[in-house]
């Protein structure tokens, strides 16, 4: 680097590009115990990525082989498996007794290699007088891919000083291309009954069914979301929601283990409209909802079969200093400020982000939706 800046060099996909900071993104790659028959029992009993895998083991006794802190969130994301083994240097804290485990301060999990057409057999050893623990996961763990880095970066040439450009990466949308953004990411795995951009210049975000055990939005896979971009904006919409059915909602909302939301709720023919928290979502707290408007719908279907009613709204959420706080438009010039300042907390894999949810209660309803017009990002 020189000046400050560094250089990106131009491949087959990218021409040069000149920056003041890079993330380099190198992925991880698993840690195996490097047992005989390991290869392939991969995806048939060994495993190693909980959040990932545990469904698959959902009911059965389970180990969990490692040996730090780490080894207790893969515990915490398969909190509804049955029984644990879990063995590894250590510290007794109130987190691990929730589980009822059986905990060995100086002993380690090992796998027993040998016949494996019988079920693996776990045995417990124990250290050798000075002998250490391993520092991350054996079966279920992953190291950082950094090696590749080292015949990969050399010293950029000089940047003369006034002449690079800054550029922003790309924060706001028109919805005015078929096809959506790349600073979009969806909760989950995209499908196509999520929504999509329209011919008209907006983007179409259909209400999601929620479980009948719905408590919160974790569950939600169809939230439009894009990560924070700095730590003070303002994130803007306009939105037209349609609803067919009550209890049909959808809005603004600031998504993280906890969060926050300005959602319109339609009850007969009138829209609440309402401010829903929750602390923890994650955990399956239940969110906590209060209103602050009652709103008459902007139109009305005049058809018969399956009428609609339709509210036209601008949203507004304003985040400085790790809070942010909310704001509403019937008009796009006025806007009303909702009381109340929320602190952000990051989400599962990375920090908080910003967008859109629609939600639908479960059972049969005709499905509503709403149509963004724009989400603008300003400063």
């Amino acid at each position: 680097t020189c000046n400050d800046f560094f250089d990106i060099a131009k491949t087959n996909y990218l021409e040069e590009i000149t920056s003041k900071s890079v993330i380099i993104a190198t992925g991880r790659q698993v840690k195996k115990l490097d047992l005989e028959y390991e290869e392939s029992l991969i995806g048939k009993g060994i495993s190693y990525c909980a959040l990932c895998d545990a469904n698959f083991y959902k009911d059965d006794i389970v180990a969990i082989v490692g040996s730090d802190s780490k080894t207790v969130e893969e515990i915490n994301d398969i909190e509804w498996v049955r029984e644990f083994y879990k063995g590894g240097c250590f510290t007794m804290n109130a987190k691990l007794n929730q589980h009822n485990l059986d905990l060995l301060k100086k002993d380690r999990i090992l796998v027993k290699d040998g016949d494996y057409s019988e079920p693996m057999i776990i045995e417990y050893r124990e250290l050798s007088e000075g002998e250490e623990g391993d520092e991350d996961f054996i079966i279920t763990g992953n190291s950082l891919t950094t090696r590749i880095l080292s015949s990969r970066i050399t010293e950029s040439r000089q940047v003369e000083k006034g002449k690079v450009d800054v550029v922003n990466p790309v924060e706001s949308d028109e919805f005015n291309s078929p096809k959506l953004g790349l600073q979009w990411q969806w909760h989950a795995n995209y499908d196509q009954k999520f929504g999509m951009p329209t011919a008209f210049g907006t983007f179409r975000l259909y209400t999601h069914k929620v479980s009948k055990e719905f408590k919160n939005m974790w569950e939600v896979p169809n939230l439009l979301l894009q990560k924070t971009p700095a730590d003070k904006f303002t994130a803007t919409t306009k939105l037209r929601f349609t609803s067919k059915d009550d209890n049909q909602m959808g809005g603004l909302i600031v998504m993280g283990h906890d969060y926050f939301a300005l959602m319109l709720k339609r009850v007969k023919d009138e829209f609440l409209l309402q401010l829903v928290t929750c602390k923890s979502a994650d955990k399956g707290t239940p969110e906590q909802v209060k209103t602050i408007a009652t709103l008459k719908p902007t139109e009305k279907d005049k058809i018969d079969y399956q009428p609609a009613i339709h509210e036209d709204i601008y949203l507004r959420v304003n985040v400085a200093d790790g809070e942010c706080n909310f704001a509403y438009s019937l008009n796009g010039k006025k806007y009303t400020a909702v009381e109340g300042n929320f602190k952000i907390k990051e989400g599962k894999w990375i920090g908080a982000k910003v967008g859109l949810a629609a939600i639908e209660p479960a059972g049969k309803t005709n499905r509503g939706w709403i149509d963004a017009d724009w989400f603008r990002v300003t400063p």
